[in-house]
């Protein structure tokens, strides 16, 4: 399955801080500090469009980019029924240092542009703590499924 998405990041800075005016200001990302939130599966995603983040005077920070995904994580749940997931999460940063957070228990569906052979019956967003082999700290991840059938 490959979904094109708008994501949206939110996180805060401290070092983005000032006082005064103007209330919110647009950089590039080249210039400030990034996630590196990626598709466990596939990490070398790029976006469409570099999008400006838009940053707050108090350090907060959003970022909508646009990327296409691809998973190979599908399975047949009954007779009518797929689903796929997308695993999301930091590559290099621990849940001491990134809280990854959904912003919703499901996939947000509101500019889907409808498939003419399948449909959405159902989606999930999980966050999730692992332990990898790696490393002595956990690592956040979100886990959205996604279910789909034939018209």
């Amino acid at each position: 399955m490959s979904i094109e998405v708008w994501s949206e990041l939110k996180w805060n800075d401290p070092r983005l801080t000032w006082n005064g005016t103007p209330a919110r200001i647009r950089l590039p990302t080249s210039v400030i500090w990034i996630p590196d939130i990626v598709l466990y599966i596939h990490p070398n995603t790029k976006p469409f469009y570099n999008a400006n983040v838009v940053v707050s005077r108090n350090g907060d920070v959003v970022l909508v980019p646009d990327a296409k995904y691809e998973t190979k994580d599908c399975k047949q749940k009954n007779d009518n029924v797929i689903e796929c997931k997308f695993k999301f999460g930091s590559w290099t940063y621990g849940e001491d240092e990134i809280d990854l957070q959904a912003i919703s228990p499901r996939v947000l569906l509101k500019t889907l542009t409808e498939n003419a052979e399948y449909e959405i019956v159902g989606s999930s967003a999980v966050r999730e703590a692992r332990k990898y082999d790696c490393c002595p700290e956990k690592y956040d991840d979100i886990v959205y499924a996604i279910q789909i059938k034939r018209r």
